[in-house]
């Protein structure tokens, strides 16, 4: 029986079993790492998030910053892992896995081209930047703010691809998540503006009012944590 050639292009079928193993084969080596910096001082710490309860991580400040959404998997994590740092490492392999994946399916939308998507998404994995989202334990803060955006701006795409309702909701939601995850989400309305007046010919004005939703929800979480 013959055995079937591989294929170069069937990669480009399956890109999510890609890029999972791309990101596995690159940072494999992080996974033997222990805690660094301030990983220690924010889990670990008598204010840190392994002495907080589910409600006090949205009634108080995480020593002195406020980013409920963004240490809840943290606080989870330590619930599950305790203070075994191998754990906490995989775990942050498997949220960049899922930010790679989502940034990839981001730019085949915007793009329309498979190859050019997973080509730049290879580049993105790689860069090595990223190495922090897996090295540094407490910067799943930061995968899980980038997670939340990424999905509200796919479900804008897919508002503007259908008209469905649900997925504007759905990217109001996810927004919301963000906010409650890193205060850098406040500048995603600019994204939204960009993406429906440059890519997808809206007016300025048309496009101005589509945005004012985001705006409006950055200016109440602005009140809030005033």
């Amino acid at each position: 029986m013959l055995k079937k050639k591989f294929n170069f292009l069937s990669i480009f079928e399956r890109p999510y079993w890609g890029i999972a193993l791309l990101c596995l084969a690159g940072y494999w080596s992080s996974l033997n790492s222990s805690f660094m910096l301030d990983d220690y001082l924010v889990l670990f710490n008598e204010s840190g998030v392994s002495n907080k309860t589910f409600l006090n991580l949205f009634t108080e400040y995480q020593h002195i910053v406020y980013r409920p959404i963004g240490h809840l998997p943290l606080w989870i994590f330590y619930q599950l892992f305790g203070t075994n740092a191998l754990y906490y490492h995989i775990a942050n392999l498997l949220l960049f896995i899922a930010v790679c994946s989502l940034f990839f399916k981001i730019t085949e939308h915007l793009t329309a081209n498979r190859p050019l998507a997973y080509l730049t998404t290879v580049l993105y994995a790689i860069h090595p930047a990223n190495s922090m989202l897996v090295n540094y334990v407490t910067a799943n803060i930061l995968s899980v703010f980038i997670l939340a955006l990424q999905a509200s701006f796919l479900f804008v795409i897919y508002y503007l691809n259908t008209s469905k309702k649900k997925f504007l909701f759905l990217s109001f939601l996810f927004f919301i998540f963000s906010l409650f995850s890193h205060e850098m989400s406040m500048i995603f309305p600019a994204f939204v503006f960009c993406l429906v007046y440059f890519l997808r010919g809206f007016n300025f004005k048309k496009a101005l009012l589509f945005v004012i939703p985001y705006g409006v929800l950055t200016g109440l979480y602005l009140c809030f944590r005033m």
